[in-house]
């Protein structure tokens, strides 16, 4: 790229290489998970490690912090139990409560993700250079500042404009 393209032509290179990013699934780099059962392994796998005195999450809380509906969470959730990777108790004192905890083979499976992304991060990072992905990371953050900007600006204007 050189750097007399037009406005337009700018934007659509923008556009581009963020369709091209967003079809990077690293994901795919765990067989086996979808991108939910790794987010959602990952959040019972911390909430044990900074509550070790818990019995486990509620699915209630993880639902919340997930920011999914709870059907949604149960769906993943069965999925989790089916692959041998969580385990469910109810709660004692409140039946309509359960608690979901990783089993032995779910913090192997968490571990094990932890250590792929490591690897893949340290990959793209030793390829990038340490200052180049400082640089990304703070422009990076501009962009997705700006780009929420933007998007409540239309929505509001869009709003705006319905009501006339």
């Amino acid at each position: 790229m050189n750097g007399k393209m037009g406005n337009r032509e700018l934007m659509e290179h923008l556009l581009h290489v963020a369709v091209r990013f967003q079809k990077v699934n690293i994901i795919n780099l765990i067989e086996g998970l979808s991108q939910n059962e790794i987010g959602t392994l990952e959040m019972i796998g911390r909430f044990g490690a900074n509550c070790p005195d818990a019995k486990g999450i509620f699915v209630t809380d993880l639902a919340r912090c997930r920011g999914s509906s709870p059907p949604a969470v149960s769906r993943t959730l069965r999925s989790l139990e089916e692959k041998g990777l969580i385990d469910r108790k109810s709660d004692t004192n409140d039946r309509r409560n359960t608690y979901i905890f990783l089993t032995k083979e779910g913090e192997k499976k968490r571990e094990e993700i932890a250590k792929n992304m490591e690897a893949f991060g340290a990959g793209v990072m030793a390829r990038m250079g340490t200052e180049k992905t400082e640089m990304l990371i703070r422009l990076w953050g501009e962009l997705e500042d700006i780009v929420m900007e933007e998007a409540e600006r239309l929505s509001v204007q869009n709003k705006k404009s319905r009501r006339s």
